[in-house]
């Protein structure tokens, strides 16, 4: 077990955690919206809002520019006065800027939780509530597909057939803007395309340069590097090259 999750973890099972604490943590984000929605359903009341005003921010990154919208509000809620800001979207700021006074749903014992349109904490839940449905798929779906590759990988160690290939390519794993750090080796299969070993960094491969002969193990027509799986360590010197058999 310790053997396929280090394998799983190596060929990015990373992924598959992080897709599932997401789906974990928009799961609870939306359980948290679907009561805040009920208790409007069941205990808001509607209020007189006055709409002071509505504004525009905007925000710069490398993605382009992104904007925001605001609404400057003031109400009452039984002794309690409030004048609070709010975010808004295209739709509301729209609307608002052509009003003056509005109507909105409050919650009286909690008067700063405010629906700006009616339902909108309803409609977030369900939102964040497909988030979360995709995020856990893609858990799913990473999980399955590096597991596969891990469980092959641990059978091919254990049952495969032993073979000695030579190393065709030794790839630099590119990275954006950035001097590359990892690589992989690159080998003929038993089907006659090139497999790749898992990456490492580029000054660990020093060992196994072009040509080179290494061990792998052949398991359905895939072919591992002994190094990946927890085989013979070293590179393996005068061994015949059967890559082309």
């Amino acid at each position: 077990m310790r053997l396929w999750f280090g394998l799983f973890w190596r060929l990015g099972g990373v992924w598959a955690l992080i897709a599932a604490i997401f789906c974990v943590g928009l799961t609870g984000i939306s359980v948290y919206d679907y009561r805040l929605a009920a208790r409007f359903d069941r205990d808001a009341i509607m209020v007189p809002v006055t709409i002071e005003r509505v504004w525009i921010t905007r925000t710069h990154s490398n993605k382009g520019t992104k904007t925001h919208y605001h609404v400057q509000m003031d109400y009452v809620v039984g002794t309690q006065h409030l004048n609070r800001a709010e975010s808004i979207d295209y739709a509301e700021y729209q609307r608002f800027g052509g009003l003056r006074l509005v109507q909105m749903r409050v919650l009286p014992d909690d008067p700063t939780q405010i629906e700006t349109t009616t339902g909108e904490t309803l409609g977030t839940a369900q939102f964040t509530q497909w988030f979360a449905l995709g995020a856990g798929l893609l858990a799913l779906g990473l999980g399955w597909f590096f597991g596969n590759d891990a469980a092959l990988m641990v059978i091919a160690r254990r049952m495969g057939r032993v073979d000695r290939v030579t190393v065709i390519e030794v790839r630099e794993v590119k990275r954006k803007r950035k001097s590359p750090t990892h690589g992989q080796l690159v080998w003929i299969g038993p089907t006659g395309e090139a497999q790749l070993g898992l990456p490492r960094r580029l000054d660990a491969l020093a060992d196994w340069p072009k040509g080179s002969k290494i061990e792998v193990f052949i398991y359905k027509d895939r072919s591992f590097w002994a190094e990946d799986v927890g085989g013979r360590a070293g590179p393996v010197h005068d061994v015949p090259d059967v890559s082309r058999r």
